[in-house]
């Protein structure tokens, strides 16, 4: 293999890229609690994730692109769709109905300091000892937020400790992706990764028949943002942006978007951001900062 220098930042496209992705999924999190606490869980991730991959595979079709798969690449695709899909639309759907939403879009951007630790045995990269402590910088963040839920908002940690679970799968869900050298555009990775890893929570749906009724017009729109804006182009976005970068970059590039989700959390559902909120969110800020690459590292 030949040495070649390690992308340390987004190109222009990618920085306008990282821009609308700030917006979606800085929205998505108070979008999701109104959609999670209206409608049933495995119902609410099924209509959103079907309804944002075939609109993503329809938008894939129209550009022309081939939606088969190859046989080799079945295996990898499945595994990917697992980890970045199904774990992360359950694990993060039950946290937000646990949690302020500002809370659960921080402890899920941990997510960048558990992609550098799966990236060591799993992609071969070396870590830095800095990185070591952004690792603990992480879990401060993530117990931050659970002492508070524990004491001040009357709440058991485990929303806060379910959502920090979510966020290792994602982590393993991000560098598979950039371990799988796939054979198609990246748009029809993302669609099918969207359509595979919703098809268990549809199976689940059997189990909510007797809940569903009639969404309002608020949760209906909530769940239509979800799986059109927030499933279909983020989720193709952020796979735009790993394509371009190592897997720890790609995933510190996102760093915006936690304190995104705490703003839009305050704004549009009123949650507090206070002295614990901006805490936390300093020390995730500080934990991602150390797993960016060395300008000069080698791969």
């Amino acid at each position: 293999m030949t040495d070649k220098p390690v992308a340390t930042s987004l190109p222009a496209q990618g920085l306008i890229l990282l821009a609308i992705l700030t917006l979606i999924w800085g929205a998505s999190w108070p979008i999701m609690k109104v959609a999670v606490e209206g409608m049933p869980i495995f119902t609410f991730r099924s209509v959103s994730g079907i309804g944002g991959g075939l609109v993503l595979m329809l938008i894939a079709k129209l550009s022309g692109y081939s939606l088969a798969i190859p046989r080799a690449i079945w295996k990898p695709l499945v595994l990917a769709s697992f980890f970045n899909i199904t774990c992360w639309m359950l694990f993060s759907a039950i946290a937000l109905t646990l949690i302020p939403s500002g809370h659960a879009a921080v402890v899920a951007y941990t997510m960048p300091v558990w992609a550098f630790v799966f990236s060591i045995p799993m992609l071969g990269e070396k870590a830095r000892k800095v990185q070591w402590l952004g690792l603990v910088l992480g879990m401060t963040a993530v117990a931050v937020l659970a002492a508070r839920g524990w004491s001040v908002l009357g709440e058991a940690p485990w929303g806060v400790l379910v959502m920090a679970g979510g966020a290792v799968l994602w982590a393993i869900g991000t560098v598979l992706n950039k371990r799988t050298e796939w054979p198609m555009p990246i748009m029809v990775v993302t669609c099918w990764q969207i359509l595979l890893g919703t098809l268990p929570m549809a199976l689940m749906m059997a189990f909510e028949v007797d809940d569903l009724v009639m969404p309002t017009p608020i949760v209906a729109a909530a769940v239509a943002f979800s799986g059109l804006i927030g499933m279909a182009v983020g989720f193709w976005t952020w796979f735009r942006i790993i394509e371009m970068v190592p897997a720890p970059v790609a995933a510190l590039s996102v760093l915006v978007v936690p304190a995104a989700g705490l703003v839009f959390g305050a704004l549009l559902l009123g949650e507090n951001f206070g002295y614990t909120e901006i805490i936390a969110l300093g020390c995730l800020m500080a934990a991602l900062a150390t797993v960016l690459p060395k300008p000069d590292a080698k791969t």
